[in-house]
This record gives structure tokens, sequence and C-alpha cells, in this order.
């Protein structure tokens, strides 16, 4: 059944999805799985799903090695390179690949073995990070840039947090490498929160602090300051003495009011345009309806005696002239 549906319809990727989850189920074999998942990507290569999908069967079956694994990704890759949302979804899927690689690793390596291949996949994961700046931070679509930007870059922070066991690693990439270094990042509240918690949860207090009070520099210019200042308030309630506490409060009355301050005249603003955007009445003198001229019309009736009368249709206000001027029978309607 699909495959008849699939010769008319073989550029349909979700079409091709849908057989191969068919596939997966009824069919055992994996060389006859692989022509299917080759055969897709020759009709459909700009799907990114049928590639992760194809290289995440391809390493369940264990049927190739880690060479030819990359191969399917480097295709993958240079299939749609132009492609944020592609771009984005294959090179985490390759990461993920990497990090799954290097466990496995690590139980027959050696140290000095492993070092080496934690070095590479820091390599791939930094290369990956410039090359989506470069390809796409002049994007004609700006919000789904800031909308995936820093994804990769997370991901490589929980790499050296959860498989290599670096925090001063994942500081660098925080601090210097791409995150708070560029003045794009620093206006998403999202991501210093992020920054946060990865202090508090693998780092220490000390550095948690800092974090906080480093994105108060940014605080006027944020996409959401008020985030920030309850994780301020709650941290030094957690963890600040009583004074600290108290200075904090303090600081942000002052930076809440300044934000109130900066908010009003976006508020009226908005709301100016909005009242600017509704239908406004129409000024000046209404003209007076024009009077209808009176329309005398003739048609021939049939009634039950087959008489004929005269129909004449009459405006109300000139009536009193036609009152006593007509003898015959006159209808007269008012409109």
């Amino acid at each position: 059944m699909y495959l008849f549906v699939l010769v008319d319809n073989c550029l349909d990727g979700n079409l091709w999805l849908s057989y191969l989850d068919f596939a997966e189920e009824h069919i055992s074999s994996p060389t006859l799985l692989q022509s299917i998942y080759e055969r897709s990507l020759r009709n459909c290569p700009w799907v990114a799903t049928l590639w992760i999908r194809y290289a995440e069967y391809m390493e369940s079956t264990k049927t190739i090695d880690h060479s030819q694994l990359k191969q399917i990704y480097d295709r993958a890759l240079n299939s749609d390179p132009t492609n944020l949302i592609s771009f984005v979804d294959l090179q985490l899927a390759y990461l993920q690949y990497r990090r799954r690689h290097y466990h496995q690793e690590l139980l027959s390596n050696t140290p000095e073995q492993c070092e080496l291949l934690k070095e590479e996949i820091r390599h791939a994961c930094e290369y990956t990070c410039d090359q989506y700046q470069e390809l796409f931070l002049s994007s004609n679509n700006p919000n789904l840039f800031l909308k995936y930007n820093g994804q990769l870059e997370l991901f490589w922070i929980h790499l050296e947090i959860k498989s290599f066991h670096s925090i001063d690693h994942a500081r660098q990439i925080w601090n210097g490498r791409t995150l708070m270094s560029k003045s794009h990042n620093q206006l998403i509240s999202n991501l210093w929160k992020n920054y946060y918690y990865t202090e508090i949860n693998y780092g220490d207090e000390k550095h948690a602090r800092k974090v906080l009070y480093r994105a108060l520099n940014h605080i006027q210019t944020m996409d959401y300051p008020l985030i920030i200042c309850e994780i301020l308030l709650e941290h030094e309630k957690k963890y600040g003495t009583i004074q600290q506490l108290n200075e904090t409060k303090g600081k942000l009355r002052e930076i809440k009011s300044k934000i109130i301050q900066v908010e009003k005249p976006r508020r009226q603003q908005q709301q100016q345009s909005n009242t600017n955007n509704k239908k406004q009445p129409i000024k000046g003198k209404q003209k007076e309806p024009k009077e209808k001229p009176v329309k005398i019309s003739t048609k021939k009736m049939d009634t039950s005696k087959n008489r004929r009368r005269i129909q004449s249709i009459v405006s109300f206000k000139n009536i009193d002239s036609f009152r006593n001027s007509q003898k015959t029978n006159i209808v007269v309607v008012y409109n």
C-alpha cells in the first residue's frame, strides 16, 4: 500500500516517516530497512528527521563502526546547511551521539585515550557553535536566530558538567567563549537564569551570586528583568546574611522603580498606537439624506374580478398635493 502511494508522492517527507514507522514494526532485516532509509533520503534529503532516525537506527543495530556513523552525520549536515532549524537539530543529534560514544569508549580505553577523545569532542562543539554564529547571525529572521541561539552551547556545558566533570570548562563557555560575551545574549534573562542554576547546582554559592550581580548590569535592557530580581532575592534568603538581604532589598527597590519608569512610556505608547488603530468617527457636518423623488408607476394587476387599477407610489412628504388631484384608486406606500 505504501509503495503505491509513494510512487506519486515520493517528495512527501511525512509519508516516508510514516512508512518507516510501519517498516520498523514489520520488517526485521537491517539490510532491507537500511535500503528503505537510503531511498527515503534520496527523495527527501532536506528532511532532518529522516537523517537523525537513519543514524540512530544504524547505531542501534551495531552493524557499522564509528567512522561510518560519522559519515552519515556528515552527509546529513551537507544536505541542507542553510536551514537554521535543521542545522541545530542535526548538530545536537551528532553531539548527543558523541556523548554516547564517549561513555562506551571509557569502558575499554586507557585514560590517555579518553582524554584525547574528550578534546576531540570539545573541538567539535566549538566548531559547531562558531559555525552557527557565522551562518545565521545575519539571518533574515532574527527572532528565529534568538530562539535557537545558545542551544548548542547549553548542550556543550551539559557535556562538560555531566560527562567530563569540569565546572571550570563550563564557566569558560558561559563567560568568555560564546554566551555572556555577546551583547545579544546578555539581554536574554533565561540564559542568565540557566547560568545561575549551573553554578548553584554544580559550582558554589559564591560564583552563583556573582552571576546575578553581573546580570544586574544589563537589567535595564533585559527582556524579563524581574525574573533576575526575584532569583536574587530568593538567593539571599537562602544563602545570605541579614545584612546582605537588606542591601539586596534596597538595591532591588531602586531597580524596580527605574524599570517601572521605563515601562510606563512603553505601555502608554502601545496604548496610544492601539487607540490610533481603531476606527475614528467621521468629522464634519453629516450630509442630509437626499429626498427621494416621487415615483409614480403603473402596473397591471390581476384581481379576482380581473379589474385594472393604477398603482401609484407616493412619498410621505408629497401626499397632500396628491390627495385631491387624483380620483383614481391610489395605493400609498410609505418609504
